[in-house]
Order: structure tokens, then C-alpha cells, then sequence
């Protein structure tokens, strides 16, 4: 769930890790088997002021903006449900990997609010455009395969096996020439 403090902790990570000359591909796993990310805390952004949430929103748009501009590959590894916000975190990662049992969407929507971290943008340079507004208009969710035949992921693994075969990936990508 994105709630400020983590996003506060996912940029100030991100400022650090894009330094560390070390590092040459970026994995980011969902904790636990259900879910990848739910999206926002309502239950927070319920009791914020417009200023609260305003800064609240400018965390995140920076954190996302560090994730698409990270100086190596960023992999989601998705585990579960990628909602809302989580949707939105995917996208700004240059590959996603599913478990089979993972769900994707953008319920705004259906919450009377608006997808505000890219995804109206994103989406739709993703999957097809008419496909991606469907999505965002509708506010339902996609299984894993549905995603990976749209392009949306690059691959659907058994739940048991996601998290190898993402870091199996990882280690390919950063055997290969750096400055490539």
C-alpha cells in the first residue's frame, strides 16, 4: 500500500541505489504472496488536507519519476494484485513479471478519483490505446495472461517460481556490457 512514509523511503532508496556503481539491475518484489501493491491508503488520504495531499502526491510523482529515470533496468516482479498506484508503479519499471495469479488495474474509476502517476500517459504507450482506455475508463482489472498477451508483461511465471525467475532475469541483464 502507498501510504507518505513509504514514499518518502522509495525515493531517498532510489537516490542512493542509482549511485552505487555496484548495482545493475533493480528488482522491486511485492512482500508477501497476495499482493504486489494495493494502490494508495485511502484510509491516510481520507483524513489529509489539499495541501497534505498535495505534498503527499508530489512524494510519490518524484519516487515514480526516480524509478523511470533509474540509470539501469528496473524490474517489477508482480505478485499479486497491482492496483491503482501499484498499476502505476509497474508501469514505471522497464519490465514486469507476473505470477500467475497476479491482477492489474486501475479501479479510480470506480472511486470517483483519477489515476495521478502517470498511468493515463503510460498505459496507453504500453498496450494498445484503445485497449489502455478501456482500462482507465472502466476501472477493471486484468488477469496475468490477459496482461502478457497485451504486452503488459513481459512474462507470467507459477507463483512459486516468480521470484527466481525474475532474479534468473536480473542476473542476465546485468552479465551483460554495462554502458549496453
Amino acid at each position: 500500500m502507498l501510504y507518505t512514509q513509504m514514499g518518502r523511503d522509495l525515493f531517498d532508496s532510489l537516490q542512493q541505489l542509482k549511485e552505487d556503481k555496484d548495482i545493475r539491475v533493480l528488482v522491486i518484489i511485492g512482500f508477501g504472496e497476495r499482493s504486489f501493491c494495493v494502490g494508495a491508503d485511502l484510509k491516510e488520504r481520507n483524513g489529509m488536507t489539499k495541501r497534505q495531499w498535495k505534498k503527499q502526491h508530489d512524494i510519490f510523482e518524484s519516487a515514480f519519476q526516480e524509478i523511470r529515470d533509474f540509470p539501469y533496468p528496473v524490474i517489477a516482479s508482480i505478485n499479486g494484485y497491482a492496483l491503482g498506484g501499484g498499476m502505476e508503479l509497474i508501469l514505471s519499471c522497464d519490465l514486469r513479471y507476473a505470477a500467475s495469479h497476479a491482477k492489474l488495474g486501475l479501479p479510480e474509476a470506480k472511486l470517483g478519483i483519477m489515476p495521478g502517476l502517470g498511468a493515463t500517459q503510460n498505459l496507453p504507450h504500453t498496450i494498445p490505446v484503445g485497449v489502455a482506455k478501456e482500462y482507465l475508463l472502466r476501472g477493471n482489472q486484468m488477469d496475468a495472461w490477459r496482461a502478457k498477451n497485451l504486452g503488459l508483461v513481459n512474462d507470467v511465471f507459477f507463483k512459486e517460481k516468480l521470484e527466481e525467475e525474475t532474479l534468473n532475469i536480473a542476473r542476465e541483464i546485468a552479465k551483460n556490457a554495462p554502458l549496453s
